[in-house]
């Protein structure tokens, strides 16, 4: 009775063993199963490194602030100029000599 008992015993361990393991397999990503690793850490590439010349990389800077400013400059709207009720044509034409003298 007793040798059944601890039978029993060790074939549940193994059981339980056993699904813990598969779980365990299944689990962990191929960077787990090198030697030397930490599972659970996730260590990012360095940057590739630009092939572009740094004087063509501040043409192309410098090109791209240009176009920028001018789509700005092209988005706000035209002021409108300030429209004075009662000033007659003669009033904004001292603003110009020669038209003040034609005017009359």
């Amino acid at each position: 009775m007793k040798s059944l008992f601890m039978l029993a015993v060790v074939a549940a361990v193994l059981v339980v063993a056993g699904e813990a393991q598969a779980a365990e397999k299944s689990a962990s990503s191929p960077a787990a199963s090198k030697p030397g690793s930490v599972p659970g850490v996730v260590v990012q590439a360095p940057s590739k490194r630009s092939t572009v010349p740094p004087k063509k990389k501040a043409a192309f800077d410098a090109e791209a602030a240009k176009r920028k400013t001018w789509q700005r400059y092209r988005a706000t709207p035209a002021p409108t100029p300030a429209q004075s009720a009662g000033v007659d044509a003669e009033a904004r034409a001292e603003n110009y000599p020669g038209l003040h003298t034609r005017a009359h």
